[in-house]
C-alpha cells in the first residue's frame, strides 16, 4: 500500500514540476534548482550520496543531504556556512542555508533584502514569528530557535523566505515548492504516527533479540569456561 501511495506522489510531483512558471525563477539557489532528483544535486555539490540522512522511510522517502563551500576553495565573499537539501521521493523540495555569522557581521535584514531582490524581485516584507524552543547544539537555522520570517519572495509554485534567528543572532534563507512540502509534510506527520503505533513491538522485538545474544554469550562463555576448569 505505501508503495503504491509513494509512486502516485512521485508522480504527482512529477506533473508539478513539469506545469511550473519559469517568469520568476524563484526555483533555483545558485547552481541548484527545486525538483532536481537526489543523484543531480549530490554531483552538482560533489557531495557522496553515502552522506544522504534518512528522515522518514514511509509512506514517503524523505532525505536530507548537506553541503558547505569548500575551506580550500572558499574566497572571502563566501558567506555560506552550510546548506541543507531537504527530498521527498528524490525531489529536491527544500533549500535551507544558514550563513557565517562572522561574514555576515553588522549586516541589516535590509541588506540581506537589497541582495536577494536582484536575483528574486521585489519582495513581500513580513514580520511573522514560525518557531521557538531551546537553541541547538550546531546553531543549525531550522532546528527549533525562535525564528522570524522578515522578507519573502513568492509565485504559486514557489516560497523564498528571508530568516531571522533570535538567539543566536543570524539569518538564514529557505527556498520551498509549495505543492512536494505539503505532501512531505502530509508524510511526515503520517510517518510519525506509524512509529508511535509500532514502538511497543520494536520494543519487545528489541529486547527479545538483546536477551537472545545474551543468552548465546552466555553459552558461548560457558563451553569456554567448562573446558578449562579445574577444581
Amino acid at each position: 500500500m505505501f508503495s503504491l501511495r509513494s509512486v502516485a506522489v512521485s508522480l504527482l510531483c512529477l506533473a508539478w514540476w513539469a506545469s511550473s512558471s519559469q517568469a520568476q525563477d524563484l526555483s533555483r539557489y545558485r547552481e541548484f534548482r527545486l525538483g532536481t532528483t537526489l543523484s543531480a544535486v549530490a554531483l552538482q555539490a560533489d557531495v557522496p550520496t553515502i552522506g544522504v540522512r534518512l528522515i522518514h522511510s514511509r509512506p514517503s522517502l524523505i532525505q536530507e543531504l548537506g553541503w558547505q563551500p569548500r575551506p580550500a576553495a572558499r574566497p572571502a565573499s563566501e558567506a555560506v556556512r552550510n546548506v541543507r537539501f531537504t527530498f521527498c521521493d528524490s525531489l529536491l523540495y527544500q533549500i535551507t542555508v544558514d550563513y557565517d555569522r562572522d561574514r555576515i557581521e553588522g549586516l541589516t535584514a535590509g541588506d540581506f533584502v537589497d541582495a536577494l531582490s536582484v536575483s528574486y524581485g521585489v519582495p513581500i516584507l513580513a514580520s511573522t514569528r514560525i518557531g521557538s524552543g531551546p537553541p541547538p547544539a550546531d546553531d543549525d537555522l531550522s532546528q527549533g530557535v525562535d525564528r522570524t520570517v522578515v522578507a519573502q519572495w513568492e509565485d504559486p509554485q514557489y516560497l523564498v523566505s528571508l530568516v531571522h534567528t533570535s538567539y543566536p543572532s543570524a539569518f538564514g534563507l529557505v527556498l520551498l515548492a509549495r505543492l512536494p512540502e505539503q505532501l512531505a509534510r502530509v508524510a511526515t506527520a503520517a510517518s510519525t504516527r506509524l512509529d508511535a503505533l509500532e514502538a511497543p513491538q520494536r520494543e519487545v522485538n528489541r529486547q527479545q533479540k538483546q536477551a537472545d545474544e545474551d543468552r548465546a554469550k552466555a553459552e558461548k562463555a560457558r563451553l569456554v569456561n567448562k573446558a578449562a576448569f579445574r577444581f
